[in-house]
């Protein structure tokens, strides 16, 4: 082999070399762009042979990107409901400190309290049905803020599901292309930047499996195994609702259709369907036993009593199954509220005490146990507050292997601009060396030439 022949094939390595570290330094900003480099081997006959450019990428480790932008996702779709009702569920802060909520359960029986001074004076019965408006009102707004808190997790889940099915649909595109790109010998390297940024996205919001195929596709696959990219094609996930009126998932690939149930779920379809389903739900629940029991244990001590006229004294609260909401009967007047235990004696309070003391009754909350009439909210904050800090704590560990993964990532694909720097300034010397030894090839041939 010439001297001239090792020359060029130095050259076409340096300019192979360059090509990349420029391309490099371009996407250095660029979100999922895995860095190019050049194989430089020695020629079988002398020079340096050097590949294309290449996409410098370790499947595993971006499988352990995928992996944790599934976790990370989850336990962050969570969280933000956690804030909510965890700021919701805590009280006003008086002098710094946070106050307990009680759902005015606590004035209401401040006010029974008072009266129980003097049962007959019309100021403080006013004040103990005041009191029970207010703690009514409460309980309804906390039935309200419960059901929009539903209501936003079904719409984030309407959101998120068509977000999975865009991202299906362009993997499953960039799919076709780079198969068929690989397969003309086409660089398909800007087509699989895509592609994986696309499935990062998807794992986030759907915590999907990845298999690598041999063409240069992927199929991606839900937690449970259920297909959904296979090469070109993309399957689709559907809402729908069940008889109780709930949102039910279900996932249609070609003529299949596959309920997705929370083990096929991953990502933000996962977190969004554990809070409703293990917190937000059970709290729900939890929060119509205890205005159904506050309402019943209330009235049923009233109606024990007698009012000013010596006549059973009427029940104060109501409360209606279709609508949930707990309320104040406006037809029963101050003096109609049985405090006394002796129709004889108005000024009686013994049953006005004995109401006093319903806050100690104990209550069977579903998802709780039993607990004291005048502890179950506080008990429904601790349980709330609990799985909070549960899903923090998740939340923080996802977040830490999601960041190593991303260091692992980078250290293979990510660009360092400091080092393309010093590599164009390698490449360059490389390059004007290698036009240093054409030129003195041509020299000695002139100089051969004169000779003869």
């Amino acid at each position: 082999m010439n001297i001239i022949y090792i020359g060029m094939s130095g050259i076409r390595a340096a300019n192979q070399s360059l090509l990349a570290a420029s391309q490099n330094t371009a996407n250095i900003a660029t979100g999922g762009y895995s860095r190019r480099g050049v194989l430089l081997s020695t020629g079988l006959t002398g020079g340096v042979d050097a590949s294309g450019l290449l996409r410098l990428n370790e499947s595993y480790k971006t499988q352990q990107l995928w992996q944790a932008a599934g976790q990370y996702g989850r336990y962050d779709a969570a969280q933000t409901y956690f804030d909510q009702l965890e700021a919701l569920f805590g009280g006003n802060p008086v002098d710094g400190k946070t106050q307990a909520n009680d759902l005015g359960f606590g004035k209401f029986i401040g006010a029974l309290e008072a009266a129980s001074g003097d049962p007959g004076d019309s100021v403080l019965r006013n004040g103990v049905i005041d009191a029970a408006n207010s703690m009514t009102k409460q309980f309804n707004n906390m039935r309200s803020v419960l059901t929009n808190q539903l209501r936003s997790i079904e719409q984030q889940r309407v959101t998120t599901v068509e977000q999975v099915n865009g991202l299906a649909k362009t993997v499953a595109e960039l799919n076709g292309k780079i198969a068929a790109g690989q397969a003309s010998g086409a660089d398909v390297s800007a087509l699989m930047d895509q592609r994986d940024a696309a499935v990062d996205d998807l794992s986030r919001f759907a915590g999907v499996r990845v298999v690598q195929q041999a063409n240069g596709s992927v199929d991606v696959s839900m937690a449970n195994g259920q297909p959904l990219v296979v090469g070109a094609q993309a399957g689709k996930i559907e809402l729908g609702r069940d008889a109780a009126g709930q949102q039910t998932l279900s996932l249609t690939f070609g003529s299949q259709v596959m309920p997705l149930r929370a083990a096929s779920l991953g990502g933000e379809l996962l977190g969004l369907a554990e809070f409703e389903e293990e917190v937000l739900r059970p709290q729900m629940e939890a929060l119509r036993t205890l205005a159904v029991r506050t309402a019943e244990l209330i009235n049923d001590q009233l109606t024990q009593g007698f009012d000013m006229n010596g006549n059973p004294g009427k029940p104060l609260l109501t409360y209606d199954a279709a609508t949930g909401l707990l309320g104040v009967d406006p037809s029963v007047k101050p003096e109609e509220l049985g405090f006394s235990g002796d129709p004889a004696n108005p000024g009686d309070n013994s049953n006005l005490l004995a109401l006093v003391e319903i806050g100690s009754t104990s209550v069977d909350l579903p998802g709780i146990g039993d607990v004291s009439l005048g502890n179950a909210f506080a008990t429904m904050m601790g349980k709330v507050g609990a799985a909070s800090q549960q899903n923090k704590q998740a939340k923080g560990a996802a977040e830490a292997v999601r960041g190593q993964a991303e260091l692992d990532w980078y250290s293979v694909s990510g660009v360092d601009r400091d080092e393309e720097v010093m590599n164009m300034l390698r490449f360059k010397d490389m390059y004007n060396a290698n036009m240093k030894v054409i030129a003195v090839a041509s020299e000695l041939f002139e100089t051969t030439l004169n000779s003869l």
